[in-house]
């Protein structure tokens, strides 16, 4: 009897005591589908209200639409840098809620628009974009003008890329308009250029 006893207590004690088997979850957490996904940031558009550029009394609105980029995560998710375009296609097109036709911006990832007034009195508001790109604060800024059917550039100038506004780069001196810039060589010295309009 105290055989038997003593045979299931240590059966027991064998039972309580065997390894335990580890478990892997293998569900990934979002941070790891983001990364796991090539790191690709999806495409965006972005909506700027520009008032009234073609005079017919309603207010117009652009979209900037941006490509998807190429990014790298830290482990937290957080994005460290970007850089690169799917397919290397990187441009910004623009378009418009009235019907004016779009401007295809090329080599460009990210873009800042401004309704500039009307400069040349056609009816028709020129527009000031500045263009962005993954590394440095470098740019241009370029004035567009609507003519025979289609938005030209009319002018452009060095720019840097962190400015907050556009608009006031463009000054008006008596019946002229000018662009300024920076003169990125000469420690950022300030420099205008005459804006032209083709008659």
């Amino acid at each position: 009897m105290k055989t038997i006893y003593l045979f299931l207590l240590a059966s027991i004690f064998i039972g309580c005591n065997k390894p335990k088997k580890t478990v892997v979850l293998k569900t990934k957490t979002p941070i790891q589908k983001a990364i796991s996904k090539d790191s690709i940031m999806p495409e965006k558009t972005d909506t700027i209200v520009l008032k009234d550029i073609n005079n017919d009394k309603i207010s117009d609105t652009a979209f900037v639409y941006t490509p998807p980029t190429l990014a790298s995560f830290d482990d937290k998710g957080n994005i460290e840098f970007e850089m690169g375009c799917v397919d290397n296609k990187c441009f910004n097109k623009i378009t418009f809620s009235c019907k004016l036709p779009e401007i295809v911006f090329d080599e460009s990832v990210w873009g800042k628009l401004e309704n500039a007034g009307d400069l040349n009195g056609d009816g028709i508001s020129e527009l000031l974009f500045a263009p962005d790109w993954f590394t440095s604060s470098l740019g241009h800024l370029y004035l567009y003008s609507f003519r025979n059917g289609k938005w030209e550039m009319v002018t452009s100038i060095k720019h840097r890329r962190d400015e907050e506004a556009l608009l006031p780069n463009l000054i008006k001196s008596k019946r002229k308009y000018y662009l300024r810039g920076v003169d990125f060589s000469d420690d950022d010295k300030p420099y205008q250029t005459e804006i032209k309009f083709k008659k």
